[in-house]
């Protein structure tokens, strides 16, 4: 049997509860945001790697399976 283009492309990733940070990231209170070498750390490259995620954790998909 064919399976579903979007089961064929889709990108699985393990559950994990919590994004692994850095040892060297430091959260500054007064900006509100996680801190890598002086910027802000959603602006590194290497944090950045592997499918896209939202603030909770998540991994984005970019389909929208509200009420189900």
């Amino acid at each position: 049997m064919v399976e579903h283009i979007l089961l064929e492309l889709a990108v699985r990733q393990p559950y994990q509860k919590n994004p692994k940070l850095p040892d060297e990231a430091v959260y500054s209170i007064s900006d509100g945001y996680w801190v890598l070498g002086g910027s802000a750390l959603v602006n590194n490259s290497d944090f950045r790697k592997g499918p896209p995620t939202t603030k909770k954790g998540d991994i984005e998909t970019g389909e929208d399976i509200k009420g189900e």
